[in-house]
């Protein structure tokens, strides 16, 4: 049962939110070409980033995702660039998640502090957003002495007020901690950061639900969907990474303040 309840999770990701949406995002308007050119030209003048990047992928993902965005990160930073890819397959839980990505930074850019990592940016695509927000928190710094010191989390197509697939049937405790109401959510929301959120979204995610890409109260930045699956593909939409990109470059960015309301159904 719990091996069938996660295949039925990943099935579901792999064809869920096949909308056709084109609708335009007045404040994040920049078309597809537009920032596949911008990143060329990212790409041909390399910048460093002013603090390490970390990238942390979905629940069922094994890397591949992060590992892909990590590659073209160091495209646009230098080869030498100090970015971290982190994915969660075997992670089981959020506790685990938490310690995954706080021992890697501990490993790979050492901190005098055991009680807390060195300063970084994160990138979380799906649940590792969450998992971003959760390792930064009073929340889990009070139960494991330990937290990832974040600067800036740029999430995409996060779970940050539950996911539309998580009301599957499932053991995975993950899953549970992402159904719309949780505990978990309640007590992560409810906790005030220190650090600068960023959310991203595109329309037609049958898998988290646009709607649910950012915590209470506030609206993600969203796009169209583009050619592929809106939630599964998000990861590798140049817009998305090309606000993200141009804003660890300390360069201008796509996206304009406020976010426009996401639109009607």
């Amino acid at each position: 049962m719990r091996i069938r309840g996660a295949f039925a999770v990943i099935v579901v990701m792999v064809v869920g939110g096949c909308s056709n949406s084109k609708q335009v995002n007045p404040s994040f308007a920049v078309t597809m070409k537009e920032a596949t050119t911008a990143w060329s030209v990212m790409r041909e003048h390399p910048k460093p980033f002013a603090r390490p990047v970390i990238v942390l992928g979905g629940i069922y993902d094994p890397g591949l995702a992060a590992h892909h965005v990590a590659k073209e990160l160091k495209e646009i930073a230098g080869d030498d660039a100090p970015v971290l890819a982190i994915g969660f397959l075997e992670a089981g839980s959020f506790d685990r998640s938490a310690k995954k990505v706080i021992d890697a930074v501990h490993k790979k850019f050492p901190s005098n502090d055991p009680s807390t990592t060195v300063e970084v940016d994160v990138i979380g695509f799906s649940m590792g957003g969450v998992v971003a927000r959760y390792a930064a928190s009073d929340f889990y710094a009070f139960k494991s002495g330990k937290r990832l010191n974040v600067r800036r989390v740029f999430t995409v197509s996060s779970p940050h007020q539950g996911a539309t697939l998580a009301d599957i049937p499932s053991f995975d405790s993950r899953v549970i901690n992402m159904r719309e109401g949780s505990a978990f959510l309640k007590t992560l929301n409810e906790e005030q950061c220190d650090y600068k959120l960023f959310t991203y979204a595109r329309l037609g995610d049958g898998v988290v639900g646009e709607q649910n890409a950012a915590p209470p109260g506030h609206t993600p930045w969203w796009t169209s969907k583009h050619h592929g699956l809106s939630h599964a593909s998000a990861y590798g939409d140049k817009r998305i990474l090309g606000d993200i990109a141009r804003r660890l470059r300390n360069e201008k960015p796509f996206t304009t303040e406020p976010p426009a309301p996401l639109p009607d159904s």
